[in-house]
């Protein structure tokens, strides 16, 4: 059950910030890397790609971005959504890659190459995101500890 006084608020500000960074980090690896190989295969619309994983990488310097980023999430279902989101994301992009990498002829076409690195990149950066929100909720937690203590 709940043990913690009513006074004591449960925040979840590292898990928070560190997930935001994650999400923002594949998003823009899928755009800045898609629109990549959208622009090697003479796809104007790789420009709109890029564009937006600029402007993913922006996103922090904008002040509503950072009005978000200083305030605390005190729902108490905040890390069950970002783990079972990390975990889709995970599920997702690995299978797609496991598609890839099932093909014996992947490696001959270029294009095809080219896939498999994006998708890999991206299981990679959801995996070291999962990893980097299960430390961030260790921190989160330890705090808590100690404002009971």
């Amino acid at each position: 059950m709940d043990e913690r006084p009513d006074n004591v608020e449960l925040e979840h500000l590292k898990l928070k910030r560190v997930s935001t960074i994650g999400f923002i980090a594949v998003l823009a690896w899928f755009s800045i890397v898609g629109g990549v190989m959208l622009l090697l295969s003479d796809d104007a619309l790789g420009w709109i790609s890029l564009a937006l994983g600029v402007g993913l990488l922006l996103i922090p310097l904008f002040p509503p971005f950072k009005v978000y980023w200083g305030t605390s999430n005190l729902a108490r279902v905040f890390p069950v959504i970002v783990f079972a989101a990390n975990l889709v994301l995970i599920i997702l992009y690995g299978s797609v890659l496991l598609a890839y990498l099932s093909d014996p002829f992947v490696f001959y076409n270029d294009q095809s190459t080219f896939a498999v690195f994006l998708w890999a990149g991206a299981t990679a950066l959801s995996v070291i995101a999962l990893l980097a929100n299960i430390v961030a909720l260790i921190i989160d937690r330890r705090q808590l500890s100690r404002q009971l203590a």
